[in-house]
């Protein structure tokens, strides 16, 4: 979270102002990202019958590290969802470009 809010804060926001087409895109893929996530989870939770705590803490975006110290406070099972954090990762990096192909066809002028 440091390095995120470094990044933040010493970043021009001027940049954003001149370039406002691509704040819709930007919010349009996180959404589809937490949609994606979220779906993954409940499978996970239907199929493979892993507690929705722990498909949760395993299919959410972000840094493995911070997910799998949250996950063990929150008492999910640490390697489970490290290991599903992985995983999709590794689908959500490969299906990116096809999302953001999508939405910069038909959702920019």
């Amino acid at each position: 979270m440091l390095v995120a809010y470094i990044f933040v804060a010493t970043s021009d926001m001027n940049s954003i102002g001149e370039h406002p087409e691509v704040i819709p895109i930007a919010l349009a893929y996180v959404l589809a990202l937490l949609v994606f996530t979220t779906g993954v989870a409940f499978l996970l939770n239907k199929v493979f019958h892993i507690d929705l705590l722990t498909a949760m803490y395993g299919t959410a975006p972000g840094g493995l590290s911070g997910m799998a110290i949250t996950a063990v406070d929150a008492g999910a099972d640490t390697t489970i969802s490290a290991i599903s954090g992985c995983a999709v990762l590794k689908i959500t990096r490969g299906l990116r470009h096809f999302v953001l192909h999508f939405f910069k066809k038909y959702l920019t002028n």
